[in-house]
């Protein structure tokens, strides 16, 4: 397990010392069949699947990111990913180049049989969206019999590694944490132990911004961010009393870790450091399913590249990426940077080896950063044109528009116990 741990954290750093990526994140749909209060996939996502990337060409990506890049590290995502037939397909050829691989998913499309082909297709985690147990799922996720889809989702793949003497895949629990459901995460925690049993637990909270932030988030005369993070409706952000009983949880589960001590004492000492304007996706590759290559996950308005109008080396070399990340290093962050990605370092406590590695990287020289520069880029950095047009539709989406009420839309009633979507 030490060798394992130190051989990954090497590859890292040298990774990391050379300005290339070792995780890749595809979005590999946009369509999903939920109505999630936070989420504006259904609203707003391109759910053309003509346009989307054909297997060959994810399956080429995958084949160039990791010969050329190094990446040995891959998350598939969505939308909803097992809507597409040939997901496991994918995860069966990032398999046989050796990479490590990630699903997550609503649950709501495992079957028996599906359930089956994830534990044989060699699949290392899949990652299960529960926002809470019974109908506070069913109303954050707005559909009924969401949670018992999910629930039976997490059961036949558990059952399916017993059937097949199978260790993976590990089976995670991942919560989105707002407003309308701040008070499950130790009901999730339990469920974990017990009902979904062996599961992990990670939670996050909502990224949700406001019109400025959005607004103001611009570089190289271009607004990165559209409406993606903007509520639906009011606000699910936690405040008051909300953000105390949610703290309150937090910090029972903290309690009842194994790795509480030492995480915690490490933590003192690492988090601020952590919490530093350094970007934690310099080493991170992200697609959406029609080939544009992004800045972040955040900035969905924005693309560097697209594939496989040109190849993964010359859209990571793009001068474009390495000007924006230089820019962000020696400038700080963007309003975006900070209302999205800053809060999740407050609340997360991970195990000390984590903390230690993300400390580490830190310290390590890097292209993209101007104060701890390092080696240079193995390619000189190349001038791609490509400038997609606006991910999400409307000439000016913070401007609130005339919608139904999302309890209507979804039609699914608030549950009781007073929690709703304003703060």
């Amino acid at each position: 397990m030490l060798s394992l741990a130190t051989g990954r954290l090497g590859y890292e750093v040298r990774q990391y010392k050379r300005g290339l990526p070792t995780v890749a994140s595809f979005d590999i749909t946009e369509r999903c069949e939920l109505h999630c209060k936070m989420c504006r996939f259904w609203l707003d996502g391109d759910h053309d699947e003509a346009n989307e990337l054909r297997t060959e060409e994810i399956c080429s990506l995958v084949d160039e990111l990791s010969g050329d890049l190094g990446v040995r590290r891959i998350r598939l995502l969505g939308g909803e990913p097992f809507l597409r037939p040939d997901a496991l397909a994918i995860v069966r050829h990032a398999k046989s180049r050796g990479l490590h691989v990630n699903v997550v998913s609503e649950g709501s499309h495992v079957d028996e049989d599906r359930a089956d082909e994830i534990v044989t297709s060699g699949l290392d985690s899949i990652r299960f969206s529960v926002d809470g147990v019974g109908a506070r799922h069913d109303f954050v996720r707005g559909k009924r019999g969401a949670y018992e889809l999910v629930s039976g989702a997490i059961r036949r793949v558990q059952d399916a590694k017993r059937r097949h003497s199978s260790k993976t895949p590990e089976v995670q629990v991942f919560a989105v944490i707002s407003s309308l459901d701040y008070d499950q995460l130790l009901p999730l925690y339990e469920a974990c132990r017990n009902e979904f049993a062996p599961a992990r637990l990670l939670f996050g909270l909502v990224w949700e911004a406001t019109p400025e932030e959005v607004l103001g988030s611009v570089w190289d005369g271009k607004q990165l961010a559209d409406r993606h993070h903007l509520p639906i409706g009011s606000s699910l952000r936690l405040e008051g009393e909300r953000l105390r009983i949610f703290e309150e949880q937090v910090a029972r589960i903290h309690g009842k870790q194994e790795t509480n001590i030492a995480a915690r004492l490490l933590a003192r000492v690492v988090q601020p450091l952590l919490q530093r304007d350094i970007c934690p996706e310099t080493n991170s590759f992200h697609v959406d399913p029609f080939g544009r290559v992004k800045l972040c996950s955040v900035y969905m308005n924005y693309a560097f590249g697209k594939y496989p109008e040109s190849s993964v080396k010359k859209i990571w070399y793009s001068r474009k990426h390495r000007d924006f990340h230089l820019d962000l290093d020696e400038n700080g962050f963007l309003p975006l940077c900070r209302s999205i990605c800053a809060p999740v370092a407050s609340y997360y406590v991970g195990a000390p080896r984590q903390l230690a590695r993300n400390l580490l990287l830190r310290l390590v020289p890097s292209p993209f950063r101007t104060r701890n520069r390092g080696e240079a880029f193995d390619e000189r950095p190349a001038d791609l044109v490509i400038d997609p047009e606006p991910l999400a539709r409307g000439r000016h989406p913070w401007r609130q528009s005339k919608e139904l009420p999302i309890e209507a839309r979804s039609g699914v009633a608030a549950p009781g116990q007073g929690v709703g979507a304003s703060t």
